[in-house]
């Protein structure tokens, strides 16, 4: 267990431009293109990775999952949701999985998310659930679970092999390798392919040599696509597999290693009704698993979770112990789901 102090999340220093757009005192850099966000973003993200024909191709109960380096304003996110809203049928999921060393402060996101009016739909959800963001793993709920958001905070190269994920599809983003070269790293493709599912695609505004040759040393195919606005040329990939020349990555722990899915219909049996049997099948609810609540009383929470006083206690260390990041992280989904609710 991890025994280091716990340290405060550092937030994105931000600098206004004369057109009221985001600019990075970090990276001393722009978060996005001042003429063609919303292009770039479809053009690069979007359609390198096929996402409208993928998700109108969506079974119902299915889940697609993308991942990310670099959230920053969300851009990415909100268009991805988008699309995923006007092309996947009813029954489908959609699970955002992004990594962000410096996130905005709320006022800031805030700010910047103004600049796309027509993205309000999807990033005001955000907005209202964007609170006490921590370092670590956090978890955001919308459209009734349809859409889930895992943001990581913290150094990518830190973040991800704590990760276990099928990616299906990779936004390779994050401030350019000349201003962030600390990103760009074989260690961090390296986590690419460990964890992109078969098929896995990736879509990045990059085209620079060493990064294309790094995600083919990994497993990727890439190809070089032309790009929008003042970007040339752009990439995308398919994930072919681990090459055999590539010795593998440390193994998962097995009491940490996911279990194979079943095949068939997924159902559950929960017993009782309080606020752990009602939070598990809810849970599994979202996840489109048919459950059946026992309860032997004539209503739920009969017993100890019928307090009318409840209590959010915190027991935490000053040490960034797996336990501590656990509770808080615990603590926060749990306020969000109560102001929701």
């Amino acid at each position: 267990m991890n025994d280091t102090p716990a340290t405060p999340t550092q937030y994105a220093q931000i600098e206004w431009d004369e057109q009221g757009r985001p600019y990075s005192r970090q990276y001393d850099d722009i978060y996005f293109s001042k003429e063609q966000s919303l292009e770039e973003t479809r053009h690069v993200f979007i359609e390198q990775n096929d996402l409208r024909q993928r998700f109108a191709a969506m079974a119902d109960g299915s889940c697609l999952v993308i991942g990310e380096t670099g959230f920053g304003t969300g851009l990415n996110f909100f268009c991805a949701w988008q699309v995923f809203a006007d092309c996947a049928p009813a029954g489908a999921r959609l699970h955002f999985v992004s990594v962000e060393k410096y996130p905005l402060s709320h006022a800031d996101l805030a700010k910047a998310l103004a600049l796309w009016p027509e993205l309000t739909p999807f990033s005001q959800p955000l907005l209202a659930q964007y609170v006490a963001v921590h370092e670590g793993f956090q978890q955001f709920v919308f459209d009734q679970g349809r859409v889930t958001l895992t943001l990581m905070i913290g150094d990518a190269r830190e973040q991800l092999p704590q990760l276990d994920a099928p990616i299906d599809a990779w936004f390779l983003d994050g401030f350019a390798p000349a201003k962030n070269p600390d990103m760009w790293t074989p260690e961090l493709f390296a986590q690419l392919g460990r964890l992109s599912a078969p098929g896995a695609t990736l879509g990045t505004f990059t085209s620079t040599g060493w990064v294309r040759r790094g995600l083919i040393a990994v497993g990727f195919k890439m190809k070089r696509i032309p790009g929008i606005g003042k970007k040339w040329e752009v990439l995308r990939g398919a994930f072919t597999g681990w090459p055999a020349e590539q010795p593998p990555l440390a193994p998962v722990a097995p009491w940490f290693a996911r279990p194979a899915p079943l095949a068939g219909p997924r159902e559950a049996l929960v017993i009782g009704a309080g606020l752990a049997g009602c939070a598990t099948a809810a849970s599994l609810a979202a996840r489109g698993w048919q459950v059946r609540l026992l309860e032997r009383h004539a209503a739920p929470a009969g017993e100890a979770s019928g307090n009318p006083q409840g209590v959010l206690y915190l027991k935490l260390s000053a040490h960034g112990t797996a336990l501590s990041r656990l509770i808080v992280a615990g603590f926060g989904y749990t306020r969000r789901l109560l102001e929701q609710l």
